[in-house]
Parts: structure tokens; C-alpha cells; sequence
């Protein structure tokens, strides 16, 4: 028999990530590179230790835990107001795990473990240096994301320097300076890596040579083999900068400084988001940082990350959300994060089923050929009531023009070996590192193509997994991991989907149809994954010219009751303009060479719109929270905006607020590239 139970630890305290389970089944093939040293990025959430502590040993630490845990040096030093923030990264031994499992030292400050993707380009060094703090700071805009072009002019003074105060580039190669991976690069100072300095020697006749630029600080570096996103016409990190705080140099202000971090090629690569999360949270915590240099006391600070997945607990639990949520309350009078709602409200990656006692539920999940990265299932069961047993069900998996396996019931692991490599696991752990108080049982999918010899693939086609609900009467969903391709990166990825027969995509005129029916695909519930906390901004997208909601625009409900909390709980807090109309699609900004302008599209770039305006509110001392964005959405007038109280001429109705949250925002468009404010 191909399908063989596997030896799993009990992590029901612990919370170990079910993903490395499935990395450790595969070998690791996945996940590192050929002679990458086994090293594991992770987030961790600490219980009853701040990170600070935490990173310094100011625990009962057991004997040798610095060989199994790195935690990067500038957790050491919290930015103002996070003292007592109880999340950080570190990098661990593969002997941490089984560590874990067994020492009650370390199960009594780590509550739960997430893993990331692994990088190459790590450094001894990290954030030990610290520059004296200098007065430049208003409103900081921070954005992480991929393809930042730090030397275009949009992100210039009036006097031809740059507005990009420090810039972390967290896949580039070592030599770091004062970062614990990648390079560091800042405004002032001399070498390659002070920008104005390498933009000034690379000025002739008045103009900047921005390729020189990112040559000579290695930005751009042809010798790397991975994917180079500002090669590229358009870069979707310029794109969103732009939106958020870009200006024509000739008005631009002086109290908008930009802190910038792109993330890893292979994290924006990995579009699943399963292992984006350590650097998502570095970012976040170096911004924070960087920031209280640039003046005498920390100044506000706007941080944009346009980036959306679609598997989840979709209730605020996972430890990215878990950490966002915490920094902001920290902070809240200076610090806000806002984050898209999500492309994917046709993408037919949630099922949504309700089962009585003893009641089965078949998923059709396709898988896609030539699909040469891994395809993940979440099932999610229903939240624990305080006090209350969990959810109880078991599962069976079904093989395109295979055999059905045994029943995997929970705390058990089975994998699917057919022909000597592992191809699927089905891992349930009676709890989760990605959730709290809910059981999830992973369904892992080795890749259908392989480039590599003697990789066996998977059999492309429709795969079955059977449920069946073994306690009360319960709603079980189901998400699908996000697997495409970002622009302009090789594509690797194909998304899987469920394929139900009684799924309606168009209507009979031709058009995508957008509500639900009878299929237990649904709609609804696709809200990212990451966005659910209750603390974030999150936006989704409209149509300019008629004021529909894009088709493609995620929405609510989030699961766990009360949801995201006051004002909206079921969804994003607002829209902002995505796209001008449906023949023109996307929204215009800066391409990645200065004096070029692109078009793009999604809920990333009516995000940092928000973000914009976000910035500006903390400038002028008015309210920026979730409250103050749906405020303004649903009643606010301003210079430039149109709100759902003013909306333009034949206007279409608000769309409901599980996607629309308060209302929709209009600013100004950002074509006029006079138009600033």
C-alpha cells in the first residue's frame, strides 16, 4: 500500500507550523536549495517573555538554546512603546523542533512556531550600529514590498536628494552593515551604499543614471540568477510607493521621509504566503526602528504592505496578525498598517460545508498540470467556545486515478508514496501554529511538473478529499493556498481550485457572476488571510468611472464572531479606486525608471492610497484608524475626494460592506502628476 502513516510528534502544546512537517516528509526538497544549509526562518510567539528579554536570555533559558536559536540583535533594542511586544524572528537548528517537543523549559515562553522560506544571503552582523538621531521626520511612510526603485524621482526632494531615509533590500548579498540579512542602504554617509552619495556621482547633465545606480549599490545585480524585478518596465513595489508617497520633486515635502524593505525574491515568489511572515515582521520592526533616528522623539509612521493570501484561520488568530494587531496597540497614536483585501473573490479556493453528526462532505480539488510548485489545502473546523471540546471529523484523500487512502483522524499524519518519494501528506494536529483554538488538518501536494532529474511529480487532475463529521453539527471551511505567479517572475506556480459541477462562473449573457449559489464553493470568506485582524486598515478595490466594485475584489465574512471587530466586522474597512474603469483596467503610477508611467491593478494599489491618506491625517493631527477610514469613507468630505456622500454621477449602489466595509473613496487621479495631495 502507497499510502503509510507517519511518526509525528504530539504538538498540541507547542503549536509547531504543520508545514515543516510536510518540509520534513519531503526531505526538505521544497524547501532549500542543493547544499543550503539547514537553517529555519521562523516567527515566534512568546508567552509571558517579551522579545527583548527573550533575545538577551532573561529566561530560564536550558543549556545550549543559543546553539538552537538565533534571534536577530536588533530585538534587543525595541523601538518606543514595544517593550512588551511578545513576537520575534529568529533563525533555528533543525533540532529545535524535536527540542521543543520534549524540554518544558522552552514550552513555557514559546507558545507557537511559524515557519518562513530560507534566504541564502545571511549575515553575522545585524542591527548593533545606531546612528545619532537627526531632525527630519513629519509623517514617516513606510511600505514593504518587491521591485522598490529607491532612486526614482518621485521619491526625490525639490534639491534633488532623495526622500528614501534608509532602505533595507532583505535578499541582497552580505556585505549587511547594520542588518541581520541582506544590505542596508541610507541617505547620507559615503560608499555604495549611501544613496545620495551614488546618486550624485552618477549625475550628468543634471540627470541621474539610475541603472548606474543600482549597479554601483548592487541593487540590480546581473549576476544574480534569481528573478531581477527592477529589470522590469514595471515594478509592483515602485508602483505602490508611489501611490503612497511619491511626489513631482519640484513640491514635495520635507516632513514625508520613506523608509523602504523589500522583501525576498523568493518570498514575493512563494505567492502561498506560507512562509512570508518572518520577513513581513523584520520589516515591520526595522521600520519602527529606523524611524525614531530621523528625529529628537518617535514621529508617526504609515507602513504599506500590499500583499494578499488566501489560506488561513480568516479569523484574526495567525501569528503575522497576531503581531501586527499587538504593535499597533502598542503604538496606537502613531503607528498604522494597511493592507489589501485580496484579488481573489472569483478564485475558487474556499468551500464552505455544514455537516451533521456522522454527515460526509467530498472536496473536488483540481490540480493543474505543469504546475512545479507544492498546491496546499487548509480545513479548517469550527472556533472552541471557551470550555468547550473541540470539533471533531476525520478525512480521506483520493488521488487523481487513484486509490482512496486510510482515514486520517486527528493527531495523525499519513503520506502518499507511491514510487519512493512522498507526494501528499495529510497532517492533523489537534492545534496549529497558523490558529488558536481551532483544529486544521493540512493537505500538502508535491509539484505536477519537476525541471529536476529523477523528481517524481504528482498526477495532475481532479483529486477528491473526503470529510466526515464525527461531534456536533458543524460548519467546516476549506481554503486552498494561493499559488499563481507574480508579474514578471517566471512562472512556476499554476492555482488549484475547487471544481464543482454545481458552481455558476457566468451568467447567461457572458458575465462573471459574483454571489453565491447552492455550491459549497464559495465566494464569500475570501477576505486575505492576513488581513482579518482587528487592528490593520484594509482596503478593497473599485471601478473609477462607474463606482463598481472589482470583480476581482475580496470580501468577508471573517469567521470567528465578533470578526474583525468595530466598525466593520465581517470585512475590509473601505474601498479606494483599483482600477478607472473595466476596459482600462488598473490604476497609473510610477513605472521603474523615472519620467515612465504604468498601469496596474488589484486591491495592492487602492491600498496604498489609503495609506496616503493616512499619512496626511497624522500630519494635520486629525484621527488615522480603522474608525477615522470608515468614517471617512461613509461620510467624509475633503479637496480631491469623493465618498459615498458625494458620490459622482450614475455612481453605482454600495456593494455590501462584507466587501465594501463603510464605503468607497475616490481621490484624486493620480495621471495628473500635479496634483499631489
Amino acid at each position: 500500500m502507497s499510502w503509510r502513516r507517519a511518526e509525528t510528534h504530539r504538538y498540541a502544546q507547542q503549536r509547531i507550523d504543520p508545514y515543516y512537517e510536510w518540509a520534513r516528509a519531503t526531505g526538505f526538497a521544497h524547501f532549500f536549495r542543493a547544499g543550503q544549509e539547514r537553517r529555519f526562518p521562523v516567527i515566534i510567539e512568546l508567552a509571558g517573555i517579551s522579545a527583548a528579554h527573550f533575545a538577551a536570555g532573561k529566561w530560564h533559558a536550558p543549556d545550549g538554546w543559543r546553539e538552537l536559536i538565533s534571534v536577530p540583535r536588533m530585538y534587543l533594542r525595541p523601538p518606543a512603546g514595544l517593550a512588551q511586544f511578545s513576537f520575534c524572528s529568529a533563525t533555528v537548528s533543525e533540532a529545535f523542533f524535536g527540542r521543543l517537543a520534549a524540554d518544558p523549559l522552552l514550552r513555557r515562553v514559546i507558545r507557537r512556531v511559524e515557519l518562513s522560506l530560507p534566504i541564502e544571503n545571511y549575515s553575522a552582523e545585524d542591527m548593533a550600529t545606531v546612528a545619532p538621531p537627526r531632525t527630519v521626520a513629519g509623517v514617516v511612510t513606510g511600505v514593504i514590498d518587491d521591485g522598490i526603485a529607491f532612486a526614482h524621482e518621485r521619491f526625490r526632494a525639490d534639491d534633488g536628494t532623495t526622500r528614501v531615509q534608509f532602505f533595507w533590500s532583505q535578499d541582497a548579498r552580505p556585505p549587511a552593515g547594520a542588518v541581520a540579512y541582506g544590505r542596508e542602504f541610507r541617505k547620507d554617509g559615503v560608499g555604495p551604499r549611501a544613496i545620495d552619495a551614488v546618486m550624485a556621482a552618477s549625475t550628468y547633465a543634471g540627470m541621474v543614471d539610475e541603472d548606474r545606480v543600482y549597479r554601483v549599490t548592487r541593487h540590480l545585480d546581473a549576476a544574480e540568477r534569481d528573478h531581477k524585478p527592477l529589470a522590469w518596465r514595471t515594478g509592483h513595489g515602485t508602483h505602490v510607493l508611489d501611490l503612497a508617497a511619491g511626489y513631482d520633486a519640484r513640491v514635495a515635502p520635507h516632513d514625508r521621509p520613506i523608509i523602504g524593505v523589500q522583501l525576498p525574491v523568493h518570498a514575493t515568489a512563494d505567492t502561498s504566503g506560507a512562509h512570508f511572515g518572518r520577513y513581513a515582521l523584520d520589516g515591520l520592526y526595522y521600520i519602527l526602528q529606523r524611524a525614531e533616528l530621523l528625529a529628537s522623539a518617535p514621529p508617526p509612521v504609515a507602513v504599506n504592505i500590499s500583499y494578499g493570501f488566501i489560506a488561513g484561520p480568516h479569523d484574526g488568530s495567525s501569528i503575522l496578525e497576531g503581531a501586527i494587531d499587538q504593535m499597533i496597540a502598542l503604538r496606537p497614536a502613531q503607528f498604522a498598517v494597511v493592507l489589501p483585501a485580496g484579488n481573489s473573490h472569483l478564485g475558487r479556493c474556499h468551500a464552505r460545508v455544514r455537516l451533521a453528526t456522522g454527515a460526509r462532505a467530498t472536496l473536488p480539488w483540481r490540480i493543474q498540470p505543469e504546475d512545479y510548485t507544492p498546491s496546499y489545502l487548509e480545513i479548517w473546523l469550527p472556533h472552541r467556545a471557551g470550555g468547550s471540546p473541540p470539533a471533531r471529523a476525520r478525512l480521506r484523500i483520493r488521488p487523481a486515478a487513484g486509490a482512496w487512502s486510510p482515514w486520517v483522524n486527528e493527531g495523525e499524519s499519513w503520506y502518499w508514496q507511491p514510487a519512493g518519494q512522498v507526494l501528499c501528506e495529510a497532517i492533523y494536529h489537534d492545534s496549529v501554529a497558523p490558529g488558536r483554538n481551532r483544529n486544521m488538518i493540512l493537505v500538502a501536494v508535491a509539484p505536477s511538473a519537476a525541471l529536476q532529474a529523477g523528481r517524481q511529480v504528482t498526477p495532475a487532475g481532479l483529486w477528491e478529499v473526503e470529510i466526515q463529521n464525527l461531534g456536533e453539527r458543524s460548519t467546516i471551511d476549506a481554503w486552498i493556498q494561493r499559488d499563481d505567479s507574480p508579474f514578471g517572475y517566471p512562472r512556476r506556480g499554476r492555482q488549484s481550485y475547487f471544481d464543482d459541477s454545481q458552481y455558476v462562473r457566468y451568467d447567461g449573457a457572458g458575465r462573471e457572476v459574483e454571489t453565491d449559489n447552492a455550491s459549497l464553493v464559495k465566494r464569500r470568506g475570501m477576505l486575505s488571510s492576513i488581513s482579518t485582524g482587528s487592528r490593520t486598515v484594509v482596503v478593497g478595490g473599485f471601478h473609477r468611472k462607474d463606482w463598481r466594485a472589482a470583480h476581482y475584489s475580496a470580501g468577508g465574512p471573517v469567521i470567528h464572531p465578533p470578526g474583525r471587530g468595530a466598525p466593520n466586522l465581517d470585512g475590509p474597512d473601505a474601498m479606494a479606486v483599483s482600477d478607472d474603469s473595466v476596459v482600462h483596467a488598473g490604476v497609473l503610477a510610477a513605472g521603474t525608471r523615472s519620467g515612465s508611467v504604468v498601469s496596474m491593478f488589484g486591491t495592492s494599489v487602492a491600498a496604498p492610497q489609503v495609506t496616503r491618506w493616512i499619512a496626511n491625517r497624522m500630519a494635520s493631527g486629525q484621527p488615522f484608524d480603522r474608525n477615522a477610514v470608515s468614517q471617512f469613507a461613509a461620510t467624509g468630505a475633503a479637496p480631491g475626494f469623493r465618498t459615498e456622500a458625494n458620490p459622482p454621477p450614475g455612481a453605482r449602489p454600495k456593494p455590501p460592506g462584507e466587501r465594501s466595509g463603510r464605503g468607497r473613496i475616490e481621490g484624486p487621479a493620480r495621471i495628473n502628476r500635479r496634483i499631489e495631495r
